[in-house]
């Protein structure tokens, strides 16, 4: 899905509202394509290549949604009913955009990398893509289909955290990286601050207990420095962790 509507669009004003569109994403987009349908095993590497090209051209079509909203709600402050409806239908474009390639890149990770993957860590960085994907899908919507995102979203961070608390260690940067989004959704968009709390200090325990900080990657310690960060913003430096008899984070259920 190629479309032109990012590329045709101006602005409702004489401000600008949307961003420039991206530049050879879609491009790359079909690229990544042709290489996944001729192969049939795919490196970490590989993976990690389809993610950027996708997150590129995902997250500037949610900046450009984002600034329509914006424009949406200064025009209708406005009361100028044709903008208005101008508005509506540019943002309606973005979001069929996004689902669009938000979908493609959850099926390629469920139907292409998952079965063929060549390690645990591999497996984990896919589980967490498929929840930020589907976290993507969850601005976009209200109502039953809302809650379905969710759950998808749920399902995906839970998969990959299980997999990650059996076969990788505390200071992988792959499982430190899917319990940082997973914890933030649940924080923000579920809105459960006192698990998304325990989940990060659970981690951030068994990191001290069990991992030399010498050994940790660089992208290891930049990830923990994020969850630092978030133990500040939220509060959470004196919250105790619900655990299981294990001393693991139970996975989180959401009751909608």
């Amino acid at each position: 899905m190629a479309s032109n509507s990012m590329i045709q669009r101006t602005t409702l004003t004489d401000e600008d509202y949307v961003v420039s569109p991206p530049k050879n994403c879609d491009l790359m987009v079909t690229e990544v394509k042709q290489m996944i349908d001729s192969q049939s095993q795919f490196t970490n590497e590989e993976l990690v290549w389809v993610s950027i090209v996708y997150k590129q051209s995902v997250s500037r079509r949610r900046e450009s949604w984002n600034s329509m909203k914006t424009a949406l709600d200064k025009e209708k402050d406005t009361g100028n009913i044709g903008k208005v409806k101008k508005a509506k239908s540019l943002l309606k474009d973005i979001e069929n955009e996004i689902r669009f390639y938000c979908n493609d890149i959850l099926h390629i990770l469920q139907k292409k990398f998952i079965p063929t993957a060549t390690s645990n860590s591999m497996k984990v960085l896919c589980y967490r893509l498929m929840g930020d994907y589907n976290q993507y899908l969850v601005e976009l919507e209200t109502d039953d289909l809302r809650i379905e995102m969710c759950n998808n979203v749920l399902d995906a961070y839970n998969a990959g955290y299980e997999l990650a608390l059996e076969q990788l260690d505390a200071g992988s940067h792959e499982y430190l990286a899917l319990v940082l989004n997973y914890s933030v959704f649940v924080y923000k968009t579920l809105g459960n601050h006192k698990k998304a709390i325990e989940m990060t200090i659970i981690v951030r325990n068994d990191v001290a207990s069990q991992i030399n900080p010498k050994s940790l990657s660089p992208k290891a310690l930049d990830v923990l420095k994020i969850m630092d960060t978030n133990m500040l913003k939220w509060g959470g430096l004196h919250v105790e962790a619900e655990t299981d008899p294990q001393g693991t984070a139970k996975p989180y259920h959401a009751s909608f």
